[in-house]
């Protein structure tokens, strides 16, 4: 994988809450983003994504979103967003995806 590939994913310690085949956690994306100098190497910006899965039918809603200026959600957002009630609604998990990545994770706990 390319550095330009790299995405960081992490599921944020003592969210994770279960009920029947639903499972409610946040997690963190690291992307990069461009270089503002070759000699100081490649930076991230994280999103911090509250999400729920479902682990029987393989799907998830996204509720709420922040992202950040640095790595790891530090300082204050640079952007949210909340997904409206009347536009929620279940998405299918595609294979290989980054849900289904946090699918493998959160649903086997």
């Amino acid at each position: 994988m390319s550095e330009t590939e790299i995405w960081k994913l992490s599921v944020a310690d003592g969210v994770t809450r279960r009920s029947g085949d639903r499972v409610f956690t946040r997690y963190l994306l690291e992307h990069p983003v461009a270089y503002e100098n070759q000699r100081t190497g490649r930076r991230f910006r994280g999103t911090v994504i509250n999400v729920t899965i479902n682990c029987r039918t393989r799907t998830y809603v996204i509720g709420d979103l922040a992202s950040y200026a640095e790595s790891g959600a530090r300082g204050k957002p640079v952007d949210r967003f909340t997904v409206p009630e009347a536009e929620k609604r279940s998405e299918s998990i595609v294979a290989g995806s980054t849900f289904d990545i946090l699918r493998k994770y959160v649903c086997v706990r």
